[in-house]
C-alpha cells in the first residue's frame, strides 16, 4: 500500500512500511530516525533534513527547499534516486550502488558504484563514487567526478569546468 499525507508545515518522519510506498508533502520534513520502505518508493516534497537512514527501492525528492546540507547529508540506502529540485541544493550519502537522475542547483552525492540513468542537470555537480557510469547527459556549469573505479558510458558531459579525479 501507499502511506501518504499533505502536512502543512513540518513533520518528523521515521518508521517501517513493510514494503509500502511513502508519499509526504510538507513545509519541512525531518528524518527523526530510520525510514524503511523496503521494496517501496519514498517520495518527499519540500525541504528535507535529519540523520535518519532512508531505505527503499526508489527515493524521489521533489519540490522547493534543499535536501540535506554540506555538513549534514541525507543518509540513503536505495537503488534509484530521482531528484526534481530545480534551484535547490541536494547533499546525499548513499550507502552503496545507485542509479541517479537529477535536476538541482547544487548536486553533491557520495555513493558506491553510480549510474547516471537519466539526464542530470545542475549548476554544480560533485559526485564521489566507486565506478561511475555516465549513461545519460550531464549538463552543469561545474562538474567534479571523484571516482574510485572505472569512468565510462555514452552520456555527453557539458560543462564550463570539468574536474576528473580518479
Amino acid at each position: 500500500g501507499t502511506y501518504g499525507d499533505d502536512f502543512g508545515s513540518w513533520v518528523a518522519l521515521s518508521g517501517n512500511t513493510g514494503g509500502g510506498n511513502v508519499d509526504v508533502v510538507a513545509g519541512s520534513t525531518t528524518l527523526a530516525g530510520p525510514l524503511n520502505a523496503g521494496a517501496g518508493k519514498v517520495t518527499l516534497s519540500g525541504p528535507v533534513d535529519g540523520s535518519g537512514l532512508i531505505s527503499a527501492d526508489t527515493l524521489d525528492l521533489q519540490g522547493s527547499g534543499s535536501a540535506g546540507s554540506s555538513g549534514a547529508r541525507l543518509q540513503t540506502a536505495v537503488n534509484t534516486i530521482q531528484i526534481n529540485k530545480a534551484g535547490q541544493n541536494v547533499y546525499l550519502n548513499e550507502a552503496d550502488a545507485v542509479n541517479l537522475q537529477a535536476t538541482a542547483s547544487i548536486l553533491d552525492v557520495v555513493a558506491g558504484d553510480t549510474t547516471i540513468s537519466a539526464p542530470l542537470t545542475a549548476v554544480a555537480v560533485a559526485l564521489a563514487t566507486g565506478a561511475l557510469h555516465v549513461n545519460q547527459a550531464v549538463n552543469a556549469t561545474a562538474v567534479t567526478f571523484n571516482h574510485n573505479g572505472a569512468l565510462d558510458g555514452s552520456g555527453l558531459v557539458s560543462a564550463d569546468q570539468l574536474n576528473l579525479n580518479g
